[in-house]
């Protein structure tokens, strides 16, 4: 299965609450730097 970018966000947060609902129509999702995001907010 290829990986296909269906969107990109600023924010981590924004993308966790897209992310959930690709999710829950069955479709298996990939936050690419989703770490980091959150490692980033608190420095």
């Amino acid at each position: 299965m290829a990986l296909v970018q269906i969107a990109q966000f600023d924010d981590v947060t924004e993308a966790q609450v897209a992310a959930g609902a690709v999710r829950s129509a069955g479709i298996p999702v990939f936050l690419q730097n989703e770490q980091w995001g959150q490692v980033e907010a608190y420095m």
